[in-house]
């Protein structure tokens, strides 16, 4: 990233930061970026069904006054490709592959939701260095949680 990119980054909201795309684990994630360029990153893990622009971009634009905030898509869900999971753990999968492709070795979660058994079972797995994890209107996960799916929604 230029100096250029930086201080145009730091300028970003919500609203207004391109989405980026990158690849890798057959996936093409989508996700934008903004706040300072330094800091720790927080990375958001959306709701059932949400995607980045679903997120309220008064309490994104908010976050990312003083530190590095990415919102994006995981595998499957809005502009990314892929297979959506269908069980927290693929979801977590999915998740540390993109923080992987993005080179980070220290982030911070807040997930929302479902978003929220995501970021626990990321805690879980790979929590092992200094990682503060939000889950607001989350729950427990368990290893074994999948989503239900009725005949009815299969052919919906």
């Amino acid at each position: 990233m230029t100096d250029l990119d930086a201080a145009t980054s730091e300028r970003m909201t919500l609203e207004t930061a391109p989405t980026r795309y990158i690849e890798g684990g057959g996936i093409r994630f989508a996700y934008r970026q903004l706040g300072p360029s330094t800091g720790t990153p927080l990375v958001l893990l959306q709701h059932f069904s949400g995607n980045i622009d679903a997120w309220d971009p008064a309490v994104v634009n908010a976050l990312a006054l003083d530190r590095p905030v990415i919102a994006f898509d995981n595998a499957g869900v809005g502009r990314s490709t892929g297979k959506t999971p269908d069980n927290v753990a693929a979801m977590a999968r999915d998740a540390v592959t993109f923080l992987d492709l993005l080179g980070f070795s220290k982030v911070d979660l807040l997930g929302y939701s479902l978003g929220g058994c995501v970021a626990q079972q990321i805690a879980a797995e790979h929590g092992s260095g200094p990682m503060r994890v939000a889950t607001p209107s989350s729950w427990r996960t368990f290893t074994t949680y999948s989503l239900p799916v009725s005949p009815a929604h299969r052919s919906a």
